[in-house]
């Protein structure tokens, strides 16, 4: 496939990069773009793709950011043509907790809307894994320095 300038679903810029909202099927990143800065005043950026993303995940929004260094201008307009695009895929978390002697902590939330959520609280020893569990679950206490439990 041939480089293609890329429908853009988002542009935002600040003091020392642009960050465009690209669609993704699961493969893209910054390496598959190319900007393109025609002589003007102000310039004129075009974005363009130039290698095509042929992973099958959904199709959804990510954000690339470029410096204005790679741009090439702190002040341009741009080319691309702009329309709404796919939501952005939400993805599981791994929470790091703040502090030198707090274990990092990972949350999964599972099952149907209206269970009751599972909430954490992590000791000095033991790392936690939590899950969301249904109303029917009784509160769980376990290990030395770590208790969780539906609240």
């Amino acid at each position: 496939m041939a480089e293609q300038v890329e429908t853009l679903h988002g542009l935002m810029l600040t003091d020392n990069q642009v960050i465009i909202t690209v669609t993704s099927n699961g493969c893209t990143d910054k390496d598959d773009f190319k900007i393109e800065l025609k002589e003007s005043h102000p310039p004129i950026a075009t974005f363009i793709r130039v290698q095509p993303d042929f992973c099958r995940a959904v199709a959804h929004s990510v954000d690339i950011a470029f410096s204005l260094k790679e741009v090439g201008a702190a002040e341009f307009k741009v080319d691309n043509p702009f329309e709404p695009g796919p939501v952005r895929l939400v993805r599981p978390v791994t929470t790091l907790a703040v502090g030198e002697e707090t274990l990092p902590v990972t949350t999964l939330a599972v099952g149907e809307e209206g269970q009751v959520t599972t909430t954490l609280a992590t000791g000095e020893e033991n790392p936690v894994t939590t899950l969301a569990v249904g109303e029917e679950t009784p509160p769980v206490t376990q290990g030395r320095g770590t208790a969780f439990g539906a609240f």
